[in-house]
């Protein structure tokens, strides 16, 4: 809005959205009262579409940041890398299976570590995928992130021999990595029938998607909704790249959403209002 003047008069510019400019002639009387309210309306229309642009603006750029970030993190070394077929092999056949098993008691989602590490001894990758998968369905993330050193590891028997402790964690990761790589739909198999139930998830970090996968391989159409421009929560954007991309974050995500009937809205932030509407509109 600006204005404009000539000797004994004054003209009020409004330029909307879009470019258009319109000139309201302040000449007195009714006229230049319309001319005021057409203004001030003009006005309001144009902070609304501010505020909507200005939000859109914000998760445009915080899209644009995580791409920059992920070209940056495609030139960072790995902490370890992924093993080979030979040197998992090798490593898996170092379990003594424990009847016990200690390391069950100590993984926080109670994968049954001895069972998949023996299937990839004997070279059944898929098999130890499937035995991740069906206690945690971002085995493979957490493979990367997981401080297994005062978890699974960390309780591992050899660890009381002196000796180093077997490496679940990237044992862990060449399974899920492998399996998934070789056979996308390992898991998809196993999805059950359509329920008709439809179920919301607020958030799209790590256990919404693991909550929204689990759903929809039980048959329900679920709905995620993201505030920000990018799923995946810390695994996208807090977890330090020599631990895990967020390129491999991401891939995760898309592995998720490709379970079942699953449907991922961003840039949807859920208030009080909208969370009773969910409610409402959700099973």
């Amino acid at each position: 809005v600006g204005t404009s003047g000539r000797k004994g008069q004054q003209d009020m510019i409004f330029t909307g959205s879009g470019g258009s400019t319109t000139r309201y002639l302040a000449d007195g009387g009714i006229g230049r009262a319309l001319g005021y309210q057409r203004a001030v309306n003009a006005l309001y229309a144009a902070v609304a579409d501010l505020k909507r642009h200005e939000a859109e603006l914000v998760l445009l750029k915080e899209e644009i940041k995580s791409y920059l970030y992920l070209d940056l993190e495609d030139e960072l070394p790995e902490k370890a890398a992924l093993y080979t077929r030979g040197e998992a092999m090798t490593e898996a056949n170092r379990c003594i299976y424990c009847s016990d098993a200690p390391c069950i008691e100590a993984c926080p989602t109670s994968i049954d570590i001895p069972t998949f590490i023996h299937k990839i001894a004997t070279d059944n990758v898929r098999g130890a995928a499937r035995t991740i998968f069906a206690d945690n369905l971002l085995g493979y993330s957490c493979s990367r992130v997981c401080p297994v050193e005062v978890l699974c590891a960390g309780s591992c028997v050899y660890n009381e021999w002196g000796r180093a402790p077997i490496q679940i964690g990237r044992l862990q990761r060449y399974a899920t990595h492998n399996a998934l790589l070789h056979d996308a739909a390992l898991l998809t198999r196993t999805r059950r029938a359509t329920t008709g139930k439809r179920i919301a998830c607020i958030g799209a970090g790590p256990a919404s998607l693991a909550a929204a996968g689990h759903l929809a391989l039980d048959g329900h159409a679920v709905t995620i909704f993201e505030k920000r421009a990018v799923a995946g929560g810390l695994n996208t954007t807090g977890v330090a790249p020599y631990k895990l991309h967020a390129n491999d974050a991401l891939r995760e995500v898309e592995m998720i959403l490709g379970l079942g009937d699953i449907e991922l809205r961003t840039g949807v932030e859920i208030d009080d209002g909208a969370a009773r509407k969910l409610l409402d509109d959700y099973d």
